[in-house]
């Protein structure tokens, strides 16, 4: 791989990463049904918002589970490696990319729970009655996992 691939393909992770970060968040706040009056989640909605309503016209919630956010999600993370695949010589099949997808969907997940709880475990050394919006969604966040 050049150099210049090398930058597409941090420039490409970033990018949609925060996308994803984005997404996933959201589709977890909403799952645990935190305050929506907290700063951070009005930027999540008011970020999110645009991409995922038109989604959310043709593919419905199931239960408190957005089931569009996490369709979204994973679209985002398949185009993500189909553009990383794209700058190298092989390119995998389709039902390759669409599991690699589901995995990088479960591992991005996976990891933003271990750094919410990591988070949580250091507020709890540091003192939690600080009045930081972070702090309540955090909490809520890893309350149903611990």
């Amino acid at each position: 791989m050049s150099y210049f691939a090398n930058a597409g393909q941090i420039l490409i992770e970033f990018v949609f990463g925060i996308l994803v970060g984005l997404i996933v968040l959201r589709v977890l706040l909403q799952l645990v049904r935190a305050n929506f009056h907290n700063p951070i989640c009005q930027f999540l909605y008011k970020a999110s918002n645009p991409i995922l309503m038109p989604l959310r016209r043709v593919i419905p919630a199931w239960r408190r589970l957005d089931i569009a956010g996490v369709v979204l999600a994973w679209a985002l993370l398949l185009l993500k490696r189909v553009l990383i695949f794209a700058m190298m010589p092989v390119m995998p099949s389709f039902a390759g990319l669409v599991v690699i997808a589901f995995a990088d969907l479960i591992s991005f997940v996976l990891m933003l729970m271990l750094i919410l709880i990591l988070v949580r475990v250091i507020l709890s050394f540091v003192g939690s009655d600080s009045y930081h919006p972070v702090v309540p969604l955090v909490y809520q966040l890893t309350e149903p996992v611990l």
